[in-house]
Order: C-alpha cells, then structure tokens, then sequence
C-alpha cells in the first residue's frame, strides 16, 4: 500500500478551512490578473475532500480561474471504496464540480481498510464510465496517468487505457 501523505485531524478543523479559503480567494485574484488557471482536486487527507466542499470553495472564491481536477481514486476516504460505489462516487463528483473540470487524473485504488492507490487499471475505478460520464459534462482536455509505482507497469497501463478511449 502507497500512502502518499497521511491524514491530520487539523485538516478538517475550521481555522484549515479559513486559511486555505484566505488562500485560494488571493491565489484566483491573481490567476485571473495573469491569465492562469487554478485547479485543485478532492483528496482524503487534505481539507478539500468531498465534491460538496470542492463546490464550497469553488462557489466561496467565485472566480472563473479556480477549477478541478478529477481523480476518481481520491474521490474515497479510508475503507471506502468498493466497486459498488463507484458510479455513484463518480455521478456525485459530476454533479457537483463536472462542468468545471479542467484535468483528469487516471490514478486507480484497490479496495482496502485505508487507501491503497495504484496504477492504471490494476484497481476499481470504473475508466470507462468516468470517461463517458467527463464527455457528458462537455470535458474535452487531457488526462494524466499517475499512481503508477513500477516503471514496468507503465506499459500495460497505458495499453488498459488506450482501450478504455
């Protein structure tokens, strides 16, 4: 199991959610002064962890430069994610931040007690319906294959995804 970062309970008090807030409000400002683009994404152990607080934030900055990421693998906290709750994890990320997705991410997750990312098509994230369900809401960019620990994986993992486009 790969754990990038581990989760602190201060990430989901409201002073974190107060600076992080404070942040991104002066970092849009500012991206929308130069022309640039923000985009964040949802992630168990950060204080964006949930489509809902992804919205929140979105809607409190109100700038068109602060954006997502969607990466279905972070979509689950801790013992969350199961193969049955995939297409509704992926339908409520949709609903709430699918028109603002500016990235996917093609990191997989294995089912587990914590959070067991990997790579590409060696786990439960349902490609083919993330796909069809990020054209449905009109997303046309790219998607950046991550979570891919052993260079010799890379090769199958691109294969996998070839054959979910």
């Amino acid at each position: 199991m790969v754990q990038l970062w581990q989760y602190d309970e201060a990430t989901s008090q409201a002073d974190a959610w107060q600076d992080m807030a404070e942040s991104m409000y002066a970092a849009a400002r500012l991206a929308e002064k130069y022309g640039v683009t923000l985009a964040i994404e949802t992630e168990a152990s950060n204080v964006v962890d949930t489509p809902e607080k992804a919205r929140r934030i979105m809607d409190g900055v109100g700038s068109p430069a602060l954006k997502m990421i969607l990466d279905c693998a972070n979509l689950f906290h801790a013992g969350q994610a199961t193969a049955e709750a995939m297409r509704p994890t992926i339908d409520r990320a949709m609903e709430y931040f699918g028109k603002d997705i500016v990235l996917a991410h093609g990191k997989d997750i294995r089912p587990s007690d914590g959070i067991d990312f990997c790579g590409t098509g060696f786990g439960i994230v349902d490609f083919p319906y993330m796909i069809e369900s990020l054209k449905k809401a009109g997303f046309d960019g790219d998607m950046m294959l991550h979570g891919i620990y052993r260079e010799e994986d890379m090769p199958g993992c691109l294969s996998f995804m070839r054959n979910c486009l």
